[in-house]
């Protein structure tokens, strides 16, 4: 039973939580959890590597299987093995922060992934495989293709991967790619395969013997996380790193040279997946089917592309009005991160606004709620994890790289090809434009109100973007830039809870209220 503010703790156990009944299917045998985790190939390359700890990564649909296991892990190798409780960022991220922790010389990840992570840590990839019926995929292609002329490309999301082979095995007579992922050519069936991000695959000849690998213990987060001077950016479309000769669209690559737009695209997953959705973000004049695997039904790919980037467009006109923006740090695992927000915050700073990096770990309206200075957030994620869940619950906007590039810089424009990886921004990526600061006066869409930034673009390099003096005889704030945090709560008419120094009588200590909030007791005067 529930009494007026305050609940009953059985009520919060027995509670119960609306999940995915589809995903949160676990192996009911250990034939179905050696096929689901791949518990062989893991255990091969375990004793290979000679890894001593090792750190298993799990998402949330996938933890109900987590026990069994680690079980089977730790019978079957030398090596302790640990469970990471939860993911410091994001299921989609390597989490080598939490990995550090206990020292850990290899991560297994479980799940999907986003294939963007550098880590120091050894990594290996298991995707899990759904359970999909390769006859009912072949007919429902068959049924939407069996007139077309038109040359199809095969996306797989990554728990379908293990459908690859069969795909091109028994589509061989038609005129079918399946696309690849990453840089490794991963197979289901190789034990051998390669399945960390390497720039250009030459593990299997350079990789040091067990002997050779030197583990170092990290005793802060700067050990953690790899320097960006060596960092490999994202490879480009045409082909300059490797002997690639294709097309990128997401994680996946696509060994043709034919322009995807011309060709049919054909995605085997979920509907909702955010995969699928990047791809068409990417790519919006893509068309094609999509067979859902929870459904089994085989449809139009969803046309969300116009009514989303509306949606954004409006966020970028709320970053050219803002005058402080909180740079959010939604990972540190992703190649490029540190670049990013150094350059983001150089942008922000010649555009004459104020720049703050936040780090809350993974972001929620709450912790957000905190920041109430800051007119707008900018997310430096992954790109499956560029857009928060459930937008409006936040009391601010929260906007992509991509879309503070639209806004300030003004040698880009606003394109109907969403670029949801940041690399591709920076210099030497695909979509890489000079920075040219906009600070012309113009008319706010949003309010109506004139913006013009041009006079506090002009700050001295050497001053510190968040530097602010006390001067002690007038106890005031001297700000070096008028859109300061400082600034900010120095205009506001209620501050918090004031202090009163010198002004409240000492008083001895007395009993205060005792019980709970529906009954208090002992309430003095």
């Amino acid at each position: 039973m529930s009494l007026a503010l305050s609940s009953n703790d059985a009520e919060v156990i027995s509670r119960v939580h609306d999940l995915d009944i589809d995903e949160l299917k676990c192996a009911s045998s250990a034939e179905e959890l050696e096929e689901l985790y791949e518990i062989q190939k893991s255990i091969d390359y375990i004793n290979k590597n000679g890894s001593t700890k090792v750190a298993l990564q799990f998402p949330d649909y996938l933890l109900q299987d987590s026990v069994k296991v680690v079980q089977e892990l730790t019978s079957k190798t030398d090596a302790d093995v640990f469970l990471l409780a939860d993911t410091t960022y994001g299921s989609y991220d390597v989490d080598e922060v939490a990995a550090s922790h206990i020292d850990a010389d290899l991560i297994i990840h479980y799940g999907k992934s986003a294939f963007t992570s550098t880590s120091k840590i050894d990594t290996l990839f298991v995707f899990g495989k759904c359970a999909v019926g390769l006859n009912h995929v072949l007919s429902s292609f068959n049924a939407k293709y069996s007139d077309s002329t038109t040359p199809v490309v095969i996306l797989l999301e990554l728990n379908c991967y293990h459908l690859s082979d069969a795909l091109r095995e028994a589509l061989a007579e038609h005129e079918v790619i399946v696309a690849d992922i990453n840089q490794a050519d991963i197979r289901s069936n190789t034990a051998e395969a390669c399945l960390r991000n390497c720039p250009n695959c030459d593990c299997k000849e350079n990789e040091p013997s067990p002997d050779e690998q030197v583990v170092t213990t990290a005793e802060n987060i700067e050990d953690i996380i790899p320097s960006d001077e060596n960092l490999f950016d994202f490879p480009l479309d045409d082909g300059e790193n490797g002997d690639f000769k294709g097309q990128k669209v997401g994680f996946y690559r696509i060994p043709t040279e034919t322009p995807v737009e011309e060709m049919s695209m054909f995605f085997v997953g979920c509907k909702e997946s955010e995969t699928l959705h990047n791809v068409i973000l990417q790519r919006p004049s893509l068309s094609g089917y999509v067979y859902d695997v929870r459904s089994h039904r085989c449809t139009e790919l969803p046309n969300f592309v116009k009514r989303k980037l509306n949606k954004r467009y409006f966020i970028v006109e709320k970053v050219r009005d803002a005058k402080r923006i909180g740079i959010l740090v939604g990972t540190m695992g992703m190649a490029g991160y540190q670049k990013i927000i150094r350059h983001l915050k150089q942008i922000i700073k010649q555009s004459g606004r104020q720049s703050y990096t936040i780090v809350v770990g993974k972001p929620n309206p709450a912790k957000l709620a905190n920041f109430a200075e800051m007119d707008v957030f900018v997310l430096v994620a992954c790109p499956e994890q560029s857009f928060v869940d459930e937008p409006r619950d936040y009391f601010k906007s929260i906007a992509t790289p991509y879309e503070v590039e639209v806004a300030l810089n003004k040698n880009r424009e606003w394109s109907s090809k969403y670029i949801t990886d940041f690399r591709e921004l920076l210099l030497g990526g695909s979509q890489y434009v000079k920075f040219e600061a906009d600070l012309s006066s113009d008319i706010s869409l949003i309010d109506g109100s004139l913006r013009d930034f041009s006079s506090h673009s002009s700050r001295t390099e050497s001053s510190d973007d968040n530097t602010v003096a006390l001067t002690s005889e007038e106890k005031a704030l001297e700000l070096f830039h008028p859109f300061s945090s400082a600034n900010f709560y120095a205009n506001r008419s209620w501050r918090g809870l004031e202090q009163n120094l010198g002004k409240t009588p000492v008083r001895t200590a007395q009993p205060g209220r005792d019980g709970v909030p529906t009954k208090y007791t002992n309430i003095t005067s």
